[in-house]
Order: C-alpha cells, then structure tokens, then sequence
C-alpha cells in the first residue's frame, strides 16, 4: 500500500494543485493587448516539395550557367586589365632605363668611351623629345 503513495508523491513533486495554485496577479493585472489571429500554417503538396520540376531544373541550370559565363568575363576582363598594367609598368621602365643616359657625365672619360655615351645621349634626346 506504501508504494502507490510514493509513486504519487513522486509524480504531483513539483506540481500545483488547484488548491495551493498562488495567485499571480491581482485585480490591477493588465489584460493582453488583443492582436491578429495566428496566420496557419501553409501546407504544401507533398510532390512539389520531394522533386522539383523540369522546368526548375531547366531554369536552375540556365541561371547556373549564366553566373558562370558572367564570372569567367569578370575574370578575364580583370586578367586583361592586370596585362595591360603590367605592360604600361615594363614601358615605362625601359623609358626609364633609356633616359638614364643621360645622367651619365663624360668628363674625364676615355674620347672614344665619351663619343659612344655621346651618341647614345643624342638618340634618346631624338627618341623621347623630338630634338
């Protein structure tokens, strides 16, 4: 006969019954705001979710490769910018490379070491700036 009292002792643990339910508001206790009922739940067909259609998987693949294409332009127009900097960075160096000629002061050089430095210095100057 102890058993059945333990057993239901042990499932009210924790519990309220209805005659030491506390109260947990008094009068003054604001009501809840009335709002919008719950929306329900949208069903959905079982055969539209388990397997897209043909023409999804048409349009998916059709946008997939139209990403694709859009981002090998986007690659390629960026790999032909960087060519073209490279480039214009290489002109300008061997500008540079050429022009430093000039900088070279041939007094006291050998006369022969002179007049090649001399005639190097001439055609850059007719090159670069028309003389």
């Amino acid at each position: 006969m102890e058993k059945p009292l333990v057993s239901q002792a042990r499932r009210s643990r924790g519990r309220v019954t209805e005659e030491e339910e506390p109260e947990m508001f008094g009068e003054d206790a604001i009501p809840c705001p009335p709002g919008a009922p719950r929306k329900a739940k949208v069903q959905h067909s079982t055969s539209s979710t388990s397997a897209p259609s043909c023409s999804q998987k048409e349009q998916f693949i059709e946008l997939m490769q139209t990403q694709i294409s859009l981002d090998h332009e986007a690659k390629k127009e960026h790999m032909e910018r960087e060519l073209a900097a490279r480039l214009a960075f290489c002109k300008i160096q061997k500008r540079n490379d050429e022009l430093r000629i000039l900088t070279f002061d041939t007094t006291g050089m050998n006369p022969a070491d002179a007049a090649k430095i001399e005639a190097l210095k001439d055609a850059a100057r007719a090159k670069y700036f028309n003389f």
